[in-house]
């Protein structure tokens, strides 16, 4: 039986991006992607007794997943909080690959400069970088050839 890989999508909230990457990934067998955008039905429980449901939730996607690709996008208010702390959560557990995709201009660049030295395994400054990258790793990790990486744009 074929292991399941988790990839964790950390980020701006914005849909476009994550599904560029989901889609880009759909031929991918044994790959699933987990982030805060889905609703978390198995969550609801434990979401309820503690009265904060997307924390659990995040939590639990987080420490189930293999690899944690974030995106500290341009024009994106999340990068302050919500992606440092998904990244922070991801770091552990230190067998988790963290892939770190960083657009912003260098001088904002700068500010998050932590991520990058403590966080992250691997750091690029596009999108498409980052998922050429992810593709040869999760082609590793599920054994396939790299043929699957001639879809990656």
């Amino acid at each position: 039986m074929e292991k399941n890989v988790n990839v964790y999508l950390a980020g701006d909230v914005s849909q476009h991006w994550r599904a560029k990457v989901e889609s880009a990934f759909r031929y991918f067998p044994n790959v699933i992607f987990l982030s805060p955008n889905q609703s978390p039905v198995a969550y609801k429980r434990e979401a309820l007794i503690t009265k904060a449901p997307f924390i659990i939730a995040d939590k639990i996607k987080i420490d189930r997943s293999d690899i944690i690709f974030a995106y500290l996008k341009k024009y994106s208010p999340s990068r302050f909080s919500g992606t440092s702390w998904e990244l922070g959560r991801a770091s552990m557990c230190p067998t988790k690959h963290a892939i770190v995709v960083c657009d912003l201009s260098e001088r904002l660049a700068r500010l998050y400069e932590f991520l990058r030295s403590e966080y992250s395994n691997t750091y690029f400054t596009s999108l498409e970088d980052g998922m050429r990258y992810l593709a040869r790793v999760l082609c590793e990790m599920i054994g396939h050839n790299s043929h699957q990486l001639e879809g990656i744009k």
